[in-house]
């Protein structure tokens, strides 16, 4: 009797602890996360300049330079094209520096233009640009050289290559600055075009071929 009492107690803690064994777990709630998510901070820089108003400056060499041939129509004879070229030159132009050679068949002005790249429109953000257009009546083309840009902020210039190279690494004024100047360039280029290709500013215009 004494042996069977031992052996439950030596007995008893095995079937105490096959029987905890045995019960259903607990449920635990277990707070799921997700990973960290880091951003690397990699641009793609080439695919952003392509996409801005910037990447479409024309380059000569590390220089900004227009250029473009429209061939006239047999509506116009060179004489008309050298009228209307004196008409831009001294009606629309920006400047009444000019050199104008009609027996060379050759215009040129020295203009300039200034725009804000600040929307407060305060002088640090003032941009004067300098240039010169050439027009050249040739055969029954003519040819419109835009070129020598200089520009100017707070009467200190401003390097446009180092724009450029700032605004290929995704610098945001930079490329906001070249948009603008691009703008107003192309404005020139269209204005010339619808000039020069126009019969009513030989119809208006009072102005004599030399």
């Amino acid at each position: 009797m004494k042996f069977f009492f031992f052996f439950l107690l030596v007995a008893f803690p095995v079937f105490n602890m096959t029987a905890q064994t045995r019960q259903p777990a607990k449920s635990v709630n277990v707070k799921k996360t997700l990973p960290d998510i880091t951003f690397t901070g990699h641009v793609d820089k080439k695919a952003e300049w392509l996409k801005s108003t910037a990447s479409h400056i024309p380059l000569k060499g590390r220089e900004p330079y227009y250029d473009t041939v429209v061939k006239y129509t047999d509506n116009f004879t060179r004489e008309d094209m050298d009228h209307n070229a004196v008409y831009y030159f001294k009606k629309m132009f920006g400047s009444k520096m000019l050199k104008l050679e009609s027996e060379k068949h050759s215009y040129t002005g020295y203009g300039v233009y200034v725009f804000s790249a600040d929307k407060r429109n305060a002088a640090p953000g003032m941009y004067k640009v300098y240039y010169t257009v050439d027009i050249t009546v040739k055969g029954c083309k003519y040819y419109v050289d835009m070129h020598d840009f200089k520009m100017e902020n707070q009467h200190a210039e401003v390097s446009f290559f180092n724009l450029l190279s700032s605004a290929k690494e995704n610098d945001a004024k930079s490329k906001e600055i070249l948009a603008m100047f691009h703008t107003n360039n192309e404005y020139e280029i269209h204005r010339i075009y619808d000039v020069m290709s126009s019969k009513s500013y030989l119809r208006q215009s009072t102005v004599s071929v030399w």
